[in-house]
């Protein structure tokens, strides 16, 4: 007989015991049935006596309710006790995985990167379904959000020791070194992320901010330009060519590129490069209007210096000069 839930292993046993004639029993002989039967079920399932006891509850009702039984006897042995499936459980690598990225979106980045270590100690002694090269680009990451640059700077080695071909560890690491005005180590790894990823728009951008920071505008406006063709909704590539084409001396693209990013840091939603994409149209207005002194529109420069101030920019609106 198919065991369906213990419940009704315990009734199907039950009502076995009676016949078209219990009808006419005393309510003892009843009972001293029941309680046998109880025993019965009890044996087979093997449930804690508690579960028994509440199960025993339902199915008093039950009786009470249905004192004449119907059941027509199917057969003359206990049924089979039901197979307890064995839990299974993910492989403790791949639960300490997914916590570090739960603590990791949460904001709390020590405790994720207490769990990406145990996620890489684990899955080198055995079963993983993640690749560690992915653990330690993501313990990377949660250090870059605590500061800790040099912890990232070796995570992110370790993560292209182990995948030679991955893009975004190149380009974190590049932006690692950029962050130290290391230009020329930033370099190599952006362009590698490109050779791997040609539509890597990010990558084009923080190459042509290297380049910028090393004084080659020309370049930088190459590299930019290449980003702004693969997003054309972001910000900060128009941002670093707006300051190469300043450096060069080319005032109205200067303007022209502010113009765009305060267009993009205006609307909500767009692809930008911070949490509040509002907080860089201060700046953003205050470079515009001493672009505008530049080319001598005084009328518009003061305005957008005023837009600054109005926005708390700290700079001093009535200065003339370009910075």
């Amino acid at each position: 007989m198919k065991a369906i839930t213990k419940l009704t292993i315990a009734f199907t046993v039950l009502t076995l015991t009676f016949c078209p004639s219990a009808e006419t029993r005393a309510e003892s002989e009843i009972a001293t049935e029941q309680a046998a039967a109880d025993q019965v079920a009890l044996d087979q399932v093997q449930v804690p006596a508690e579960q028994v006891a509440s199960e025993q509850v339902t199915t008093n009702q039950v009786v009470a309710t249905n004192q004449v039984a119907t059941a027509q006897p199917i057969a003359s042995s206990a049924p089979p006790a039901m197979p307890v499936e064995p839990k299974i459980f993910p492989p403790a690598a791949d639960s300490a995985y997914y916590l570090a990225g739960q603590y990791v979106l949460s904001g709390r980045y020590q405790e994720a990167i207490s769990y990406f270590d145990q996620a890489i100690k684990l899955a080198a002694n055995g079963a993983a379904h993640f690749r560690i090269a992915d653990a330690f680009y993501s313990r990377g990451n949660a250090h870059v959000y605590l500061g800790q640059s040099d912890a990232a700077l070796c995570d992110y080695s370790k993560a292209i020791s182990l995948d030679a071909n991955y893009a975004l560890a190149y380009y974190m690491r590049g932006q690692i070194y950029q962050g130290r005005s290391e230009f020329q180590k930033a370099i190599p790894d952006f362009k590698k992320a490109i050779e791997i990823n040609s539509t890597f728009a990010l990558a084009f951008g923080g190459l042509g901010l290297a380049y910028h920071g090393l004084g080659e505008n020309e370049r930088a406006v190459e590299y930019c330009s290449n980003s702004i063709s693969l997003d054309s909704q972001s910000a900060w590539f128009y941002d670093i060519r707006a300051q190469a084409y300043k450096d060069l001396g080319n005032y109205e693209k200067y303007a022209e590129d502010l113009s765009q990013e305060i267009q993009l840091l205006s609307q909500p939603g767009t692809n930008q490069i911070a949490a509040d994409p509002r907080s860089l149209l201060a700046p953003a207005y205050f470079n515009r209007g001493q672009a505008y002194q530049k080319l001598g529109r005084s009328e518009l420069a003061q305005k957008d210096l005023n837009k600054a101030k109005e926005l708390g920019y700290p700079g001093d609106s009535k200065k003339t000069g370009a910075s």
